[in-house]
Parts: structure tokens; C-alpha cells; sequence
């Protein structure tokens, strides 16, 4: 998460997934959210790959956290901004990691 200070800003994720050699990935997931756990059904801010059992292997899956996201916030105010993941996987281990940046514009 980022928490962003009065202002307009520009908000943008990355997630990175690994595993091992026997894992298998039937779908990977990335947004940026305004509530923690949260994916906003049917934003542009969401990032779904449906990869029907790809063997993730030694690979890394790069998901980058839909478009940007403008974000305006008050004078006076604060607001957290969420990094999301979620992956649907079978046999073995899946991790993620991730990145959330923000730019102020105004």
C-alpha cells in the first residue's frame, strides 16, 4: 500500500508471481484498489491473465496492475492506495510480490 497526501497523483503496480518447477498457474491477477482486499470488478485498473495451467517453472509471470489510476485527494486529507494480487493455482507453491508507485501531478 501507499498512503498519498493531498493532491492529485498518478498511481501504478506491478506484481511479480514465482513458484517452482511443478507449479501450475490457471490464472494471475493485479489492480491497484481504494480498499485493502479489494478488486474492483470491472475497472480498467484491473489486470486478469487467464493462462489455463501454464507450468510456471523457473519463469517469473509479470503482471503489470491495469492503467494508470488518477487519484485526487482533498486538502487536508490522506487516502491508501492497495496493491492486489490473486492467482488461481494447482500443485506446489505460488508467491507474489509487487510494486505500487505514485507520482503527484497537481
Amino acid at each position: 500500500s501507499i498512503t498519498l497526501t493531498a493532491g492529485d497523483w498518478d498511481v501504478e503496480g506491478i506484481v511479480k508471481y514465482t513458484g517452482n518447477a511443478a507449479t501450475t498457474v490457471a490464472y494471475a491477477f493485479a489492480c491497484t484498489s481504494l480498499t485493502t482486499n479489494n478488486i474492483d470488478g470491472g475497472s480498467p485498473y484491473n489486470q486478469m491473465q487467464i493462462l489455463n495451467g501454464l507450468a510456471l517453472g523457473a519463469y517469473i509471470l509479470r503482471i503489470v496492475a491495469g492503467t494508470r489510476r488518477r487519484v485526487k485527494v482533498a486538502k487536508g486529507a490522506t487516502t491508501t492506495v492497495y496493491l492486489v494480487a490473486q492467482a488461481g493455482f494447482g500443485v506446489n507453491t505460488l508467491s507474489a510480490f509487487g510494486l505500487i508507485q505514485a507520482r503527484r501531478v497537481r
